[in-house]
């Protein structure tokens, strides 16, 4: 057991490890600002609070009388209480440029039960609780604990997969066929789909304001290539526009502050390659910075029948190892 002052001092450090934790959620910010950064950042709720759990575990054994006979008790005020510090800290986060969040409490409490269900396997006042069953009962407790924590790291893994699948998918910027690129899609008022004989895929323009698909944190550096190519085909006879927007992470959000081109889309295939020199020039007063592009959006404004066509993908292309391959292949680029 451990003497008066020692314990003093574990518990005064449980509970400032405790405070720290809870004004880390609150007021400190990762150095990115990416999806992947901000899943980081939310999947960092599970394992943050089940160690927040075992620490209210600590404390309330230690200043809570009578609790030392019955060990049950001490997980559920743990569970309590950690809980009500979830709830605190998503109200608390009004006053910051956060936003609270459901799907956070959800993660504390999916961390409570897993780390308290985790440490039932080396805690030894639990040992008159488990009984002659123990082994098999304690056993079982922590390989469904461990499982409930790895199932909550699953988004982290996904999205930190994509990510990787994207930089190798480079200089394809968006391949709307390819799982890699549906997490960062943002699709309004449209339908997406796949076509299997090729590499098209159909999009549906329904009738709305700005129908269109959103490529949200492309593979931000394009400064070595020349252009941007992509096909679109369609069956329909009656012309119809596209907008191409393109922006980057300084964009301001005035309509002189990014890329647009107007794509007149025909009856079959219609090939479109931009210079990025345009898109560089394109903002009024600076030049957009082609290290750091951050979104590309293709969308059609105020149509009333919907639109159909099918687009392949969108790649960088560079002309001077074009030019190379052409020569090689004795034809014109």
């Amino acid at each position: 057991m451990l003497n008066q002052p020692r314990k003093f001092t574990v518990v005064w450090l449980l509970f400032s490890a405790v405070i720290i934790s809870i004004f880390t959620i609150l007021f400190i910010r990762l150095p990115g600002d990416s999806m992947l950064w901000r899943t980081f950042q939310n999947t960092g709720h599970t394992p943050l609070f089940g160690l927040i759990a075992v620490a209210i575990l600590f404390i309330s054994r230690a200043l809570v009388p009578g609790i030392r006979n019955r060990p049950l008790y001490g997980y559920v005020i743990a569970v309590a209480v950690s809980l009500v510090v979830g709830v605190l800290t998503e109200i608390g986060q009004l006053l910051t440029d956060r936003n609270p969040s459901v799907n956070d409490v959800i993660r504390d409490l999916i961390g409570i039960v897993a780390g308290l269900g985790i440490y039932t396997g080396i805690d030894p006042k639990l040992k008159p609780f488990w009984g002659e069953r123990g082994s098999r009962l304690q056993l079982g407790t922590v390989i469904l604990s461990c499982l409930l924590f790895l199932t909550s790291l699953l988004p982290l893994v996904r999205m930190a997969t994509v990510s990787i699948q994207r930089n190798l998918a480079f200089p394809v910027i968006v391949d709307f066929r390819a799982g890699w690129s549906r997490p960062f899609l943002q699709i309004q008022h449209a339908d997406l789909s796949p076509v299997t004989e090729n590499r098209l895929s159909r999009l549906v323009l329904e009738p709305a304001r700005y129908p269109g698909v959103s490529m949200v944190e492309p593979y931000p550096d394009w400064s070595v290539y020349n252009s941007l190519a992509f096909v679109i085909y369609t069956t329909q006879s009656h012309p119809f526009r596209l907008v191409l927007r393109i922006h980057d992470k300084l964009h301001n959000q005035e309509h002189t502050d990014r890329f647009n081109r107007s794509l007149l889309v025909l009856q079959g295939e219609n090939r479109f390659r931009i210079p990025l020199a345009e898109i560089r020039s394109a903002p009024v007063g600076r030049e957009m910075v082609m290290t750091q592009i951050a979104g590309l959006v293709i969308f059609a404004v105020d149509i009333k029948p919907p639109v159909e066509f099918f687009m392949g993908p969108l790649l960088l292309e560079y002309w001077a190892i074009e030019a190379c391959y052409c020569v090689l292949l004795g034809v014109r680029p």
